[in-house]
């Protein structure tokens, strides 16, 4: 048993150490672009979008195995289509430092649904070298056992980075351990014929991930992940609840509207007609005044600084597109399309 301090949701820690760890012969990390190690150094500082493209002759029996063994472990509940991305993906880093030590052993890394913080995946993440090389060992915690993926890098042209278990070392693969409770004697055993790729780079100066599955050589899965940095943190004055609801235009002026079972913005269309882009329409105020003051232009406008303190994060169906509204603090909200 590991001892030492666990922290739940710990700020600024990334799911490796130091991309430095990972050294090899086909791996200089001094090649990767800064916007690349600083996601893997330090993951909590950005979040996430999630796109599934799942193979259709797979969909039926993932289908099944999600109802009878994925949502109830809590593991591997991978969302099947756009709409469930809907809900947003919730992104957090458990850590377990040893005792009388300030370095992180364990890093657990939690991707969630944020309305319900239903689990997708709870890997723990560490990095460990063999014969002169660096690998990424990620553990995904089962009931008396855990399903391992031993990952090597790879340089990526333009300063990207590939962990893959794709190779003909001995190291990378995927193992299922299991611990006889009676006896607490271990078990390992080499899955064959499953394979997995993430691939981290910067397109079009975004920062992007693919991670890429096979089994016994057909590809069935790849999850395409947009990669945000979260705005920063703001005073203690903006730490006010955002005014709830969606800006709707109604015959008196803007008022806010909002589900009443879910308490969340109904599906709505986020541009207002052109005839009304040039004009502001006030808004019902909030605690201290009218905090949004209307839409001009596509863009919701807020012209004092501060009132939002985090942020609020609304996404739906409209206008013929997937949109998001993004509130950050001491911004002005903007409406963005992280989905493409």
């Amino acid at each position: 048993m590991l001892g030492g301090g666990y922290l739940a949701d710990a700020p600024d820690v990334g799911i490796v150490a130091s991309l430095d760890e990972l050294a090899g012969p086909q791996f200089a990390p001094a090649e990767v672009d800064q916007r690349v190690r600083e996601f893997y150094e330090h993951t909590t500082r950005f979040t996430l979008d999630i796109v599934p493209a799942w193979r259709l002759w797979v969909r039926p029996g993932y289908l099944l195995y999600r109802t009878l063994v994925a949502r109830p472990l809590g593991q591997a509940s991978v969302p099947m289509n756009q709409r469930e991305t809907l809900r947003g993906i919730r992104s957090r880093i458990d850590t377990i430092s040893p005792a009388q030590d300030d370095v992180v052993a364990v890093r657990g890394w939690i991707r969630s649904f944020a309305d319900t913080d239903e689990p997708i995946y709870v890997g723990i993440y560490t990095t460990y070298r063999h014969a002169g090389r660096g690998y990424v060992s990620v553990g995904f915690p089962l009931p008396q056992a855990s399903f391992t993926a031993t990952l090597v890098p790879h340089a990526r042209p333009g300063g990207g980075l590939v962990l893959t278990s794709r190779s003909d070392l001995d190291q990378p693969g995927h193992y299922l351990a299991y611990i006889d409770p009676a006896t607490r004697q271990l078990t390992a055993l080499a899955i064959q014929g499953f394979a997995e790729q993430l691939d981290v780079d910067v397109d079009d100066d975004e920062l992007r991930a693919e991670h890429a599955f096979w089994v016994f050589g057909l590809p069935f899965l790849v999850l395409h992940y947009r990669l945000h940095r979260k705005p920063p943190s703001t005073s203690p004055r903006s730490r006010q609840t955002p005014q709830r609801g969606w800006p709707v235009r109604s015959r008196r002026g803007w008022r806010y509207r909002s589900s009443r079972r879910s308490g969340r913005p109904p599906l709505a269309r986020t541009t207002p007609p052109a005839r009304d882009r040039r004009r502001q329409r006030p808004a019902p105020p909030g605690p201290d005044g009218p905090a949004l003051r209307g839409v001009a232009g596509g863009r919701i406008v807020d012209d004092r600084p501060g009132v939002v303190t985090r942020p609020l994060r609304v996404q739906g169906i409209g206008g013929g597109a997937v949109w998001s509204l993004t509130v950050r603090p001491a911004s002005r909200p903007t409406l963005a399309n992280p989905l493409g």
